[in-house]
């Protein structure tokens, strides 16, 4: 193809080359459409046609003999049998030896779960090209590929990645990066555009397309551009409805789709997941105040929200499983591998984006930045509040987040300790311990099974584990101990005036403008 179309726009009649030998290069390749518009009508150089033509993916995964036949007949008018028709077979092996080749998709096992490896393979690698062009002219035009590769072109349509969950897997770290990133123009070195997308919530219950208007009008606002969408909720609204697929489908089906599910140890998900019920509330839900061991007894065999139970599955396998029976195109993108030891969002970026070589992965791996430590403040003083609350020492008129500030203002800087340094605790017993690592370890090694071979795989799990346990990161207060035995909080909670606990230079509580997500570390 690349020799065919060569010939064709240098002999400065592609229109009427087209026209006369009756080429349907479209059937082959989708071609046409991109020579007619850039080689025949616009006159662009040649070298860019071989760059269109050499991006092209074949769509139709069910080619059928004679269509291959019939292109080769078609060739065979034009130029010797013999010489294009070994041309091809090369191309066409290296193509399907080169399968892990993709410039958009490279399945390699320790950083991507692919759930579509029946997917042809686009096969415009320098290798093929070379093949094509024996004379090996075309080092410019790998080079322009590379360079280009998010574009979209091997699908003939812009690329819309959608990154949906779970949640507690880094995203509002994420999210502020791109948001950022959108603004200070690094994005646009990846050709990509973030979007955000507020008030869809009728999208999560419904299954009437027009009810989901809101995000066809957040799409409207992108369309015809690589596009980025980051939501951590929104996968896991999708259940078994086929109509909820169906909609999300015909949405987006001006891009090529491509999902992403972030992953995050289980061991450091789950109590991440549990602190963040506490947040963002100055109510006293009962439910809220179930101490870590209980919430981990309760959600090994009952379901965490719209999750299965942890026991059962990780939160991404669920999703994963979820989507794979409706989108080809899923990346799982492992938030544990610090490829480039560069921070979470280089590897976000360098994860989903193409190599684009000074697209917003390069830019990130030569600034790299530490993770963001949004740690949120310790649930042990939520727990201790409301069990002085259901002991009766305190009035039912107080919000709750007045009494937290209270005790870690005396925990802090009167007795000057940590939040996880109370006398009576709450924590995993060994068994549940080595249950909760086995768990960790086993949905780590079936989502990544090279990976988890690595040192930075098992051995490293093994070791993070260990070390939540001496920093107690199951344990919490066991706060009814406390207010038993504990004459100093006894004391505290009942000299407390409803007006007057709070000092007025006690406004500088360093949790309080963190993000909802503390998503990196727990």
């Amino acid at each position: 193809l690349i020799v065919l179309v060569k010939r064709i726009c240098e002999s400065g009649e592609g229109k009427l080359a087209f026209e006369t030998y009756h080429i349907d290069l479209s059937r082959a390749a989708v071609a046409l459409p991109h020579v007619r518009t850039y080689c025949c009508n616009k006159k662009k150089k040649c070298e860019e046609i071989i760059i269109i033509i050499s991006m092209l993916r074949i769509r139709n995964r069910r080619l059928q003999l004679s269509s291959v036949i019939s292109l080769l007949f078609v060739v065979a008018v034009l130029i010797s049998m013999k010489n294009v028709a070994m041309s091809v077979l090369q191309t066409n092996e290296i193509a399907t030896s080169s399968s892990d080749k993709s410039f958009y998709y490279t399945p390699q096992p320790q950083e991507v779960l692919h759930v579509s490896p029946q997917m042809s393979p686009f096969f415009a690698d320098k290798d093929a090209i070379e093949m094509s062009n024996p004379n090996g002219s075309e080092e410019k035009a790998v080079e322009i590929i590379n360079a280009n590769a998010s574009i979209g072109v091997e699908y003939n349509r812009p690329i819309l990645i959608l990154h949906i969950g779970p949640p507690k897997t880094g995203s509002t770290t994420i999210q502020s990066f791109l948001r950022k990133d959108q603004r200070n123009g690094i994005l646009a070195k990846s050709n990509f555009t973030f979007f955000e997308c507020n008030e869809i919530l009728r999208v999560y219950y419904s299954t009437n397309i027009t009810d989901w208007h809101r995000f066809s009008s957040c799409l409207d606002l992108v369309r015809g551009k690589n596009a980025i969408y980051s939501n951590e909720v929104f996968g896991k609204f999708f259940g078994s409805k086929q109509a909820h697929y169906d909609n999300l489908k015909e949405l987006t089906k001006d891009w090529h789709v491509k999902i992403v599910f972030s992953y995050r140890r289980l061991f450091e998900w789950l109590p991440s997941f549990y602190y963040q019920r506490f947040q963002g509330t100055s109510t006293w839900n009962k439910r809220d105040f179930t101490t870590f061991p209980q919430f981990f007894r309760k959600t090994k065999t009952q379901r965490i929200e719209k999750f299965p139970p942890f026991g059962k599955k990780h939160p991404t396998q669920f999703l994963l499983e979820k989507f794979a029976s409706h989108f080809d195109d899923i990346k799982v993108f492992n938030m544990n591998e610090d490829k480039y030891a560069t921070g979470l969002v280089a590897n976000f970026y360098c994860s989903v984006f193409p190599d684009d070589n000074d697209g917003a992965c390069e830019y990130w791996r030569k600034h790299g930045r530490d993770k963001s430590k949004n740690v949120g403040q310790s649930v042990n003083y939520d727990l201790l509040a409301y069990a002085a609350k259901e002991a009766g020492l305190l009035d039912d008129e107080v919000e709750r987040t007045a009494i937290t500030s209270a005790i870690k203002n005396r925990q802090e800087n009167i007795l000057n300790i940590t939040a996880n340094d109370f006398a009576y605790q709450d924590c995993l017993s060994t068994e549940e311990e080595t249950l909760f690592l086995n768990k960790s370890l086993e949905f780590e090694q079936q989502l990544f099974p090279e990976w988890f071979k690595s040192k930075g795989g098992e051995v490293e799990h093994r070791a993070k584990f260990e070390a939540a346990i001496r920093s107690q990161k199951f344990c919490t207060v066991n706060a009814k101990e406390v207010i038993q035995k504990d004459e100093g909080w006894r004391s505290f909670f009942s000299e407390i005036k409803i007006f007057g606990f709070i000092n007025d230079d006690d406004d500088d509580d360093d949790d309080e403008d963190d993000d909802d997500d503390d998503d990196d570390e727990i």
